[in-house]
């Protein structure tokens, strides 16, 4: 009879201590269900200033035969933005609930977001420099057409390189390995 005493004893410490943990519970799950639907929303903004974004290059490209950018490009950006945010909010949301491996964890995860950013900034502000380089050597260059059209490949590949060496020189200096 005192083992049912004792379990009795453990089946009301464990609901007392679940009722106490429920608000926990209930504010992260609230949490993931915020940065669920923020995440949704940034997504599909990302994809429209993308697309607009994509356009606009498109017109302001002299030559529309040459694709500026890969077709999938905006979806890969939304996805990116959907996800960051995501770990964001999975990162508070274990925080909340005390799970504090796996926080330090994400925490450590979300610590080189930023770097991993402004590497994409600077790669992508040098692939733009670098096809707007590549159009003006291709139009106004006073050479034969088909030697203009390799030395424009050379200007672009050329200032990719560069952003690519201004990158990792980026990387080194935020301590990056």
């Amino acid at each position: 009879m005192n083992e049912n005493y004792s379990l009795g004893d453990a089946f009301r410490t464990a609901l007392a201590d679940f009722q106490d943990y429920l608000p926990d519970l209930a504010l992260a799950l609230g949490l993931l269900l915020i940065g669920w639907a923020a995440a949704h929303l940034l997504r599909a903004l990302t994809l429209r200033v993308a697309h607009v974004l994509d356009q606009v290059l498109r017109r302001a490209s002299r030559q529309v035969d040459i694709p500026l950018a890969p077709p999938g490009w905006s979806r890969l950006a939304g996805n990116v933005v959907f996800w960051l945010v995501m770990l964001f909010a999975i990162t508070f949301a274990t925080r909340i609930l005390g799970l504090t491996l796996f926080a330090s964890w994400l925490d450590r995860m979300a610590d080189y977001v930023p770097t991993l950013l402004s590497g994409a900034l600077i790669i992508l502000v040098g692939f733009l420099a670098s096809a707007l380089a590549r159009d003006l050597v291709t139009a106004t260059a006073p050479i034969d057409p088909s030697q203009r059209l390799l030395l424009g490949r050379l200007t672009q590949a050329m200032i990719l390189l560069v952003a690519v060496v201004i990158y990792m020189a980026y990387n080194n200096m935020m301590g990056v390995a």
